[in-house]
Parts: C-alpha cells; sequence; structure tokens
C-alpha cells in the first residue's frame, strides 16, 4: 500500500471521530503535518456525526464518515445493533483504506479507528496512536497492540500500552488558540465586553450540555445582579431558549465555538465538563474551573480527567448527580473569592522523561515522529 515518497508527499489518514476532545487535537497536527509534509496529502475518516463533517469542511479536509458504534459484554438487542453496525463499518474503512491509499494512519481513538486500524494492520500500513485522555479509551487500548508509535498527553496514561512503544507528548493544541494566552485586555475587547467585571466562560463540550444550561439558568440573575459577565455556550439545541432567558447585556449566549481561544482568555473561571482538550485548554490558559465530568462517558474517563487537571491547578469537580444551582453557586463563590491568587500553573515534577513542558510542541512533535519515520530518518525510540 505504501508509495515512494519522491517529491509528492506522503498520503495520511487520521481517524478521529465522536467528539471534539478527538477531533480539535488532530487538527492541530494537521497544521504541522502541512508545514513538514506539503506535497503529502491529509485525509479525515470518522463517524457519521454533523460535528465532523462541518469541522472538516471548513478547514477544506477530505472526509469520509463511516458507521461505528461502542458494545458491551451483555447480550441483548444493543450488542446485536452494535455488530450489525461495525460489519457494516469495517467495509466502509476497507474501502476509505483503498481510496486514500495511506502511507501511515493515525488513530486518535474512537471506534472509528478500531475498524480502520484493522485493516491497517492486515494491509501492513504503519499505525501511529494518539491518546488525549488519563485513563485510555477501549479503542486506542486495542490499536496501540498494533502500532508503531503511541503518543500520550499524560504519564499516567502509560501504563495501558506496550511501554516500549510509548511517548508522552502533552495534548496537541491549535495555534489559534495557543495566541491568545495572556491577552486578557485584547480579549476582552474584541468582544464588547467590561474590561474590570468578572467573566465566567460556560460551556458543555462540543455537543453542548442541559444540565449545565439548565442550572446555570437558575442561577443566572443573581449573577448578573453581582456583575459577573457570563459567556455561554450553549450547543445548537439550547441556543434559542438562551436568547430567552434574559435581555442583560451581561449574558452572551453563543450556539457553538470552534476558535474558543479569545473567550478563555478573555475569562476568569470556567464551567465545563472534563474532555481531554477542554483539560488541557484550561492547563494551557491556567483558568480555575468547575467540572461537571460527563457521567455517560466511556469508562468514567472525564472524571479521571478532571482529577489529573485538579492536582496542577484550581479545580471544583461537581458530580453530575451533586449539580444543583446551590452547588455550583457554592463552588462559584469559592473560586471567585480565591481569584486574586496566582492560578497560572505550570506542569509540576515535570523532567524530559515524563512529559514534554510545553504544549505549544505536542503537535510539532507528533508530526515530525509521523514524518520522519516515512522518510526512513531518525529512529525514535
Amino acid at each position: 500500500m505504501r508509495t515512494n515518497f519522491e517529491m509528492t508527499g506522503f498520503n495520511i489518514l487520521i481517524a478521529a471521530g465522536g467528539t471534539g476532545g478527538h477531533i480539535f487535537p488532530s487538527l492541530a497536527i494537521v497544521e504541522e503535518l502541512r508545514e513538514l509534509n506539503p506535497g503529502g496529502k491529509v485525509f479525515f475518516v470518522g463517524s457519521t456525526r454533523r460535528l465532523e463533517k462541518e469541522l472538516f469542511a471548513s478547514q477544506k479536509l477530505p472526509f469520509f464518515a463511516i458507521k461505528a458504534r461502542g458494545w458491551n459484554r451483555t447480550l441483548d438487542i444493543d450488542l446485536l445493533k452494535a455488530l450489525v453496525t461495525n460489519l457494516v463499518g469495517i467495509w466502509q474503512a476497507f474501502y476509505v483504506i483503498l481510496k486514500t491509499r495511506p502511507n501511515a494512519l493515525l488513530c486518535m481513538g474512537s471506534y472509528p479507528s478500531l475498524l480502520t486500524a484493522f485493516w491497517a494492520k492486515i494491509l501492513g500500513i504503519p499505525i501511529f496512536v494518539h491518546e488525549q485522555n488519563a485513563l485510555p479509551g477501549m479503542a486506542n487500548r486495542i490499536v496501540g497492540r498494533w502500532a508503531k508509535q503511541i503518543f500520550v498527553s499524560v504519564p499516567e496514561s502509560k501504563s495501558h500500552f506496550p511501554q516500549e512503544k510509548v511517548i508522552v507528548t502533552g495534548n496537541p493544541l491549535r495555534k489559534d488558540l495557543l495566541c491568545w494566552k495572556n491577552r486578557k485586555t485584547e480579549a476582552r475587547e474584541k468582544l464588547a465586553l467590561k474590561p474590570d467585571n468578572p467573566t465566567i466562560l460556560v460551556m458543555g463540550g462540543s455537543l453542548g450540555a442541559e444540565i449545565i444550561n439548565t442550572t446555570l439558568w437558575k442561577i443566572l440573575d443573581e449573577l448578573i445582579h453581582e456583575s459577573f459577565q457570563i459567556l455561554h455556550i450553549t450547543g445548537d439545541r439550547d441556543f434559542a431558549t438562551a436568547c430567552k432567558i434574559t435581555s442583560s447585556e451581561r449574558y452572551r449566549p453563543i450556539p457553538f465555538s470552534n476558535s474558543p481561544g479569545v473567550l478563555y482568555a478573555a475569562s476568569d473561571l470556567v464551567i465545563c465538563r472534563s474532555g481531554a482538550s477542554t483539560i488541557f485548554e484550561l492547563l494551557w490558559f491556567g483558568i480555575p474551573s468547575i467540572l461537571v465530568p460527563l457521567k455517560e462517558a466511556a469508562e468514567n474517563h472525564q472524571y479521571y480527567n478532571a482529577l489529573w487537571l485538579q492536582k496542577k491547578q484550581k479545580v471544583e469537580i461537581i458530580q453530575e448527580e451533586e449539580l444543583t444551582p446551590n452547588s455550583l453557586k457554592e463552588a462559584i463563590k469559592k473560586l471567585h473569592q480565591s481569584s486574586k491568587e496566582n492560578t497560572k500553573q505550570c506542569w509540576k515534577d515535570q523532567d524530559a522523561t515524563t512529559i514534554n513542558p510545553s504544549l505549544e510542541k505536542a503537535a510539532r512533535i507528533i508530526a515530525e515522529i509521523i514524518v520522519e519515520d516515512l522518510k526512513g530518518g531518525k529512529s525514535f525510540e
């Protein structure tokens, strides 16, 4: 399946789908691949959700959607549905491989990556894996056995993979997000916010979060009365409702943002889920946060992500069943009272063997290793 490099570059297929936690880091890697592999092509394969189609189309990246779904070990109708769906998806993945003829496959997690990696393994296409979460998902744990190199965001996930294959890189962040660090004044001017009012960013991940939205709305009048400004990424489903909640200029509903750097930069506090991309974005900006892990997340990985960030900087964790207007209000009060303290923290106890100290370099490191490996250059062991 491999072609000669010559002057044409390599074809690299990236399997990423389901949520922004898989997609946004892959877009950061693409930025670097375009510089290092200018004559090559990058293709994406993912799920049939609208999010992927829209994001990849906005970046003018070729995208293939395949059917795939997770399964449990209980013999029931859901297992039968998963079997049928994945049987269709595995042949769709084979078509994608034939269509794109990749020199390498980069798996970012999710079941579309597992189905695609199955064919890459059979056809001898080099496989690379990036794991974003502190607790790796099942798809990446399986694909990791076939991979040539495994990139992980945090040292805690190393134990789930063959140690000799693992490199700790951090989680790739896009340049349009990285560039907004330490630019609060400019960000608030750009968003037409009051320069001195405390500002809260509320978001529910790439798909929105109804439970966070409705809880916030119950205390919104109190927050506005206390001079808070609220930037609220509602998700498409709740945006129309949000627009009717209040006429106050201190509340700013936004349906979705694929470039949240300016929103982070303007904020003093963030209320959100704890997906992997969000965790590293919070770490980059050093913003105190109230994290509400998604209860339905596979193997409760969002909770472990939240615990990991809590060791690095100011974080309050509220489980979904404990999220009430009062618990949210108390967490906001607690973090706001300590807002004058220095909350911008870096990696703790880091060294060259545990984690790369700069999140700016994560995408570059991954792209360089893949391209150099395909060139037959330096060995990264």
